[in-house]
């Protein structure tokens, strides 16, 4: 098991081949962004992240990985999609810094 920060903890498997992750939704953005920025800031360069709308259930899903760990959140607040377009954008300012 790993704890990642308030409230979250993520459970691996370890089988013969290979690590794999159950992949949990985190309930407050607040501890998304806190975790996907130290999720970020810890590798660089084997982070990435998806943004998908589900139309039928009127959801917007955002998802972080480094391959081991898999943070998730999903909404269907109009506000939180601008949360989430202010996050991408550091994201993507941290992403062509020269500071790594």
């Amino acid at each position: 098991m790993f704890f990642l920060g308030i409230n979250f903890w993520i459970t691996c498997v370890l089988d013969n081949f290979s690590k794999t992750c159950k992949m949990t939704y985190l309930n407050s953005w607040e501890d998304f962004e806190k975790e996907a920025e130290r999720l970020y800031l810890q590798s660089p360069w084997k982070v990435r992240y998806t943004l998908k709308y589900v139309h039928s259930k009127n959801q917007l899903i955002l998802k972080m990985t480094d391959d081991l760990v898999c943070l998730q959140f999903k909404t269907e607040i109009a506000q939180d999609v601008r949360k989430i377009d202010k996050f991408i954008n550091n994201l993507l300012r941290h992403m062509v810094s020269k500071e790594h």
